[in-house]
């Protein structure tokens, strides 16, 4: 499980979380490297984030590779990820193979995938 994630400034060179409507948005790069067991998890902290309310997946540098989704519960609800005793909302990248098998891409190096995602939440 690695991954970066960069902020994407708008035109103003902002790139906190901005208000729409009736709640927040972040743009953001992240470059995932390895998927950990399950799907790569993404805290919301590291957005600038406390709950989700949307992800969408924007575009990916290696669309003819990996066909990217974000897993979500039964409820539609995003999941949560429970980390050192505390629990802390984010949401979980899912990578399947587009090589013919359909594999869930687990514990797997995909060095160099990127992507670009929109979410939607609160501050």
């Amino acid at each position: 499980m690695a991954h970066t994630i960069t902020l994407i400034a708008d035109h103003l060179g902002s790139d906190a979380p901005r208000v729409v409507g009736t709640e927040y948005v972040v743009d953001a790069l992240i470059a995932v490297d390895t998927v950990g067991d399950g799907g790569e998890p993404i805290l919301l902290s590291s957005l600038g984030l406390s709950s989700v309310s949307a992800v969408h997946i924007l575009g990916t540098n290696r669309p003819a590779d990996y066909l990217v989704s974000t897993k979500i519960l039964g409820d539609g609800s995003y999941y949560r990820m429970d980390g050192v005793n505390i629990v802390k909302d984010g949401f979980l990248l899912s990578f399947t193979s587009l090589d013919g098998t359909n594999a869930t891409a687990d514990n797997t190096d995909i060095t160099n995938t990127n992507l670009r995602v929109r979410v939607h939440g609160q501050i």
